[in-house]
């Protein structure tokens, strides 16, 4: 394999919602975009400088096997489809251990290793001594390493991803040969291997490389243009949101609706909130809004949630409503020792005060590292 280091990388947060967040590569530049409010020190990285490159490595897995996990499949027609963290671990085994050999049992005449007594008796001419057979020459059992299918499907899936991430590991592969084998064979040939395969660490390589080439477009190999992520991260963003509340409180069904009567009563499609959950007697609702930085919900935002909250509080009268705004935002630590912060509320002329709808920053960061930021926020929630 050449090592060769010749990509430059332009570091980048996003500023618009609709702005792409992810990897896009042309030729030999490298273009990361990461979502808005990420804390990213860099701006613009060459490849040959490892310490810059190491300082955004961890950032670079975290968004990528974030979007992996959390995009909505519903908005990303159009996008390269590319299994990141199935990637990442084949280059990361193949650095450490190289290309996949198969272990084989073989049996030697002479040679070193316990003795396969069954093709010995079979095959040698013992002696006779004292009373005993000897046998001078022996078949002995030998493993070795020999290469077969499973290490080209191999090399062809490192040539997918030295293309598309040897810059983050300091290879670039300009060529890798390799001999092309049809999709549906290669997952056969990898499914029959696997099931043979007694080694952990090569049932997991395999396993990673079914997961790689069911998930990953053959395309990608012969474009000199790709990318790799989605223009849609507000999605993966309220799925981040709603996965880490609902794994703290249940959910509660609240799909309330509007009709027409025109003779007949003619409902239209139910509303959906973000995300709605009860804490003991409290309600929360909470919208979560993925906005360039300084932006707020508009009126029409703010009308859905008391609408909301007026639902709910007419079906659990001797409950108290929660209404929030979640936004992303870049918390420095000289700003707050916390990982969000509320900046205030929204409401509506004549309504009360507890019709508010408070209005959190989070920090973009904390959030996908998966932190407790969530059970403390509910936490301060509660209090309001």
């Amino acid at each position: 394999m050449k090592l060769k280091i010749r990509n430059i990388v332009e570091i980048k947060v996003a500023k618009s919602d609709r702005e792409f967040v992810g990897i896009k590569v042309l030729n030999n530049k490298v273009k990361i975009t990461f979502p808005i409010g990420y804390r990213i020190k860099e701006e613009i990285i060459k490849i040959d400088n490892r310490e810059k490159i190491k300082s955004i490595f961890n950032d670079v897995k975290l968004l990528m096997t974030t979007i992996e996990k959390f995009k909505s499949e519903l908005y990303e027609a159009g996008n390269n489809e590319f299994n990141f963290s199935s990637a990442i671990f084949i280059i990361e085994d193949f650095i450490k251990n190289g290309l996949y050999n198969e272990q084989v049992n073989i049996s030697k005449k002479n040679t070193s290793g316990k003795i396969n007594w069954k093709k010995t008796i079979l095959q040698m001419q013992p002696i006779f001594i004292k009373g005993n057979y000897l046998y001078i020459e022996t078949y002995n059992y030998s493993i070795y390493g020999r290469q077969n299918k499973v290490t080209e499907i191999q090399k062809y899936c490192l040539s997918i991803i030295s293309k598309t991430l040897g810059w983050l590991y300091n290879i670039h592969n300009s060529y890798i040969e390799y001999q092309y084998i049809e999709k549906k064979e290669m997952m056969y040939e990898l499914i029959t291997e696997l099931n043979k395969t007694n080694e952990d660490r090569k049932k997991k390589l395999l396993e990673q490389m079914i997961l790689f080439i069911d998930g990953t477009e053959t395309s990608i190999i012969g474009n000199e243009e790709f990318e790799i992520g989605t223009l849609y991260f507000d999605k993966v963003w309220e799925n981040i949101l709603r996965k880490q509340i609902y794994s703290i409180n249940k959910e509660i069904k609240c799909y309330p609706t509007t009709y027409y009567y025109i003779d007949k009563k003619i409902e239209n499609s139910k509303l959906l909130p973000d995300i709605t959950i009860q804490n003991q007697n409290n309600i929360i609702i909470i919208d979560a809004k993925y906005y360039s930085i300084g932006n707020l919900p508009e009126s029409s935002d703010i009308c859905k949630q008391l609408f909301y909250g007026q639902y709910i509080m007419h079906k659990n009268l001797k409950c108290k409503i929660k209404n929030i705004f979640i936004l992303p935002q870049n918390l420095d630590e000289k700003i707050t020792d916390n990982k969000f912060i509320n900046i205030g509320y929204a409401n509506a002329e004549h309504l009360t005060e507890k019709n508010r709808i408070y209005i959190y920053y989070i920090d973009v960061k904390s959030l996908l590292e998966g932190n407790l930021i969530m059970k403390e926020l509910l936490e301060e929630i509660k209090s309001i």
